[in-house]
């Protein structure tokens, strides 16, 4: 892998947690007022990745990448818009397909500078996140779609040996959703107090065990933008 797979953090401030952003760039803005968002204070944005795609303004939310108080796992939509500007034209094709014809509408000059500007920042995206946050004494994983792990230390440890697979989980699995969803519940996962993921859309914000989902179909018509802090989490998750 080109980038370190899972990324460290101690949040001194409050910790937020975003779930997908998908273009509303004005809409996030916004919530970050509502809720008071201070980062002159020390407080951190945590996002599940996505942040482009779908929305009105993909290209102003990648300038958050560039914020030293915002920290963003990769989602499968960054994974998209890396391999179309890398790679083939089937890989164009299906980012364009799955909402980033926005890149397309640029000219190629935009194309040319977004491509030189981002192409680093979206590359050196880590897969997963580790958030020690002083406030609560606790420690917060964030990964964008799923986790194919039992132990939160599994994930850090497996390194440069992560499989395809496990790899294609944390982006694109919705598995441990159609589970419960079934009625079939996962034990917690270990080493962390709370797993924060995204990528499959809800009206609301969802928990089980201790796994947070927060994606909330941002994007999309009716969708909205979901910010938690760390204290509403964990309150939600002891309910």
């Amino acid at each position: 892998m080109s980038c370190q797979h899972v990324t460290k953090h101690h949040c001194h401030g409050t910790a937020y947690f975003v779930g997908d952003i998908h273009g509303e760039y004005h809409q996030l803005t916004q919530s970050l007022a509502k809720v008071g968002f201070k980062p002159e204070q020390g407080d951190q944005l945590y996002s599940v990745g996505d942040l482009v795609d779908r929305g009105k303004d993909s290209a102003r939310c990648l300038e958050f990448l560039e914020k030293p108080w915002f920290h963003a796992v990769k989602g499968n939509h960054e994974a998209m818009m890396l391999e179309a500007l890398n790679g083939t034209e089937a890989a164009k094709e299906l980012w364009f397909s799955s909402g980033g014809k926005w890149f397309e509408q640029l000219s190629s000059a935009e194309q040319q500078q977004l491509s030189n500007r981002y192409r680093a920042p979206l590359n050196s995206l880590p897969i997963g996140m580790e958030i020690y946050v002083e406030q609560q004494q606790l420690t917060f994983g964030v990964v964008h779609a799923d986790f194919p792990f039992n132990h939160w230390d599994a994930f850090v440890q497996s390194g440069n040996n992560i499989t395809e697979q496990q790899l294609a989980s944390c982006l694109w699995s919705r598995a441990t959703l159609r589970a419960i969803n079934n009625g079939n519940y996962p034990d917690p996962i270990t080493g962390v107090d709370a797993l924060i993921m995204g990528h499959t859309p809800h009206p609301i914000f969802r928990g089980h065990g201790n796994r947070v989902w927060l994606d909330t179909g941002a994007g999309y018509p009716k969708g909205t933008i979901t910010i938690l802090s760390a204290h509403q989490i964990v309150h939600m998750l002891l309910r």
